[in-house]
């Protein structure tokens, strides 16, 4: 069933970053795959959700707010 992941994760596992791009790269074009087609259905609506979902998260994407977090988890470790 994850399969066409696996590839995704022997390629990027290193890199966090370049990994959690790749992911929302296949979850975005399997969201379009799933979409039947039609216009005005619930279904295309949803899809559309969806990938609106995908698109924000990915632009909330902030190296400053990132530093700060992993060193406020680094704080917490030590």
């Amino acid at each position: 069933e994850y399969k066409e992941l696996k590839p995704i994760f022997e390629e990027f596992g290193e890199s966090p970053f370049e990994l959690y791009k790749s992911l929302c790269e296949y979850q975005f074009d399997h969201i379009v795959e799933l979409w039947g087609g039609e216009i005005f259905t619930l279904d295309r609506i949803l899809n559309y959700m969806a990938r609106l979902i995908l698109v924000e998260r990915w632009l909330e994407l902030d190296v400053q707010k990132g530093i700060k977090i992993v060193d406020a988890i680094e704080k917490e470790i030590a």
